[in-house]
């Protein structure tokens, strides 16, 4: 599967808005629960924050991003998604850092737009395609 930006933002805005110090998330793995869930009677269901993600991404497309982000450092969690839950608990600062960067839709659509120009989706050329944006908008509001 292809990282999509778009769904890698919006997975870390939203941990960002639903944690805090005593608080996690849990992502429930909608797939999973359809074919194990039927056998194990109560079955856990998907948050509200959780539905939001799901009306524009696919199950296995959050999965897949939860996991990417999980092994990307970008998320603070107890151990990689599997099974039919998985919990996180915060962002890590990497995590908050390449939100930082991001955050903007004005610098998110401009780095995506360079990003896809020069086919790079990894998660450090995007940092460094957003710190450039960024410098260009500043030198812009500067008249540098």
């Amino acid at each position: 599967m292809r990282l999509n930006l778009d769904c890698l933002r919006d997975i870390l805005l939203c941990i960002e808005e639903n944690t805090d110090y005593r608080r996690f998330v849990t992502f429930v793995d909608v797939d999973s629960v359809k074919r194990v869930g039927a056998h194990l009677g109560e079955h856990p269901e998907p948050f509200p924050y959780q539905e939001g993600l799901l009306h524009s991404y696919g199950n296995n497309e959050i999965m897949y991003h939860l996991k990417y982000c999980f092994h990307a450092g970008l998320i603070e969690a107890d151990r990689e998604p599997s099974g039919m839950q998985f919990f996180v608990r915060d962002l890590t600062p990497a995590g908050h850092d390449f939100l930082s960067d991001i955050r903007s839709k004005t610098v998110f659509e401009k780095t995506k737009a360079v990003a896809k120009e020069l086919q790079a989706q990894s998660i450090p050329a995007v940092q460094r395609i957003a710190a450039s944006v960024i410098s260009a908008i500043i030198r812009s509001h500067l008249n540098l």
